[in-house]
């Protein structure tokens, strides 16, 4: 058994993936292997791509309702990964900085690591125009958790020990419930809120090493605009080893001066 990076994509965005991993190969000297989670099946050519950086694909059911690939995060809790020894996702705009350390030696198998998450426990869950049902269920979610501290999905790092408590079945049903049922996630593709749910109590932070969203967005004190125009993010991220960028300002967009030039050197490992 060795150890894993994982992620999700749809066949459109696997070509984002590539870079990802290739800086996880270059700059993060990850020797373990690689596993990507597919919802739909992938063409001949990117397949080929895929198996010749030895890249194990995981292609899964669908889910009810057809969501957002955010939501296929859930399969990490599935079998397919008592292969393995401690998997680590990441989110497509990641980037690795420096070698990966995961100081697994002192890392507790029946914890889940992330990264605490900005908003608030309850700040993943609607908040405003709800109907009568939904009113009622966010009551009893805030009665049931309170309202403290939150986890990131950008990365997650366990033993595959934990399957065996059939955490799979546990985010299905929660996706069932809050998503389906409830329709009371704060976004389409808030897969946070089931995560936050399940793990409950059951999540510690990855380190000040792992960077959840780029400082710059602190500097335009999260002026979405001006993500529009070419910028460039001067701040320290010299002993930072996963960076996640967040969506709106991911390496591969080109107004991302900084990290769209590194993201670039991976693009044809």
């Amino acid at each position: 058994m060795c150890n894993l990076i994982v992620s999700v994509a749809t066949p459109d965005y696997i070509e984002h993936y590539l870079p990802m991993i290739g800086s996880a190969i270059v700059k993060g000297e990850w020797k373990g292997e690689f596993c990507l989670i597919v919802n739909e099946e992938c063409g001949p050519d990117l397949l080929k791509k895929l198996k010749n950086l030895n890249v194990h694909v995981f292609q899964v059911d669908k889910l009810p309702e057809n969501p957002t690939i955010h939501w296929y995060k859930m399969y990490l809790m599935d079998e397919y990964f008592k292969k393995w020894d401690w998997i680590l996702y990441c989110d497509l705009d990641v980037l690795f900085l420096n070698r990966i350390e995961l100081d697994l030696d002192i890392k507790d198998k029946n914890i889940l690591y992330t990264k605490t998450d900005d908003l608030s426990f309850m700040g993943h869950f609607l908040e405003e125009n709800l109907s009568e049902e939904q009113t009622i269920e966010r009551k009893r979610i805030l009665e049931q958790y309170g309202d403290g501290e939150s986890l990131q999905t950008c990365f997650l790092l366990y033993h595959s020990s934990i399957i065996e408590e059939k955490f799979f079945d546990k985010l299905k049903l929660a996706y069932k419930h809050y998503y389906i049922e409830h329709s009371i996630c704060r976004q389409p593709y808030w897969d946070q809120t089931i995560y936050n749910i399940v793990f409950y109590n059951r999540w510690k932070d990855l380190g000040d090493r792992w960077i959840h969203g780029l400082k710059y967005m602190h500097d335009i004190n999260w002026d979405w605009k001006k993500l529009d125009i070419p910028y460039m993010d001067n701040n320290d991220y010299d002993n930072v080893i996963g960076l996640h960028t967040f969506h709106f300002c991911a390496p591969w967009n080109e107004t991302n001066i900084r990290f769209n030039r590194i993201w670039k050197q991976y693009i044809n490992i």
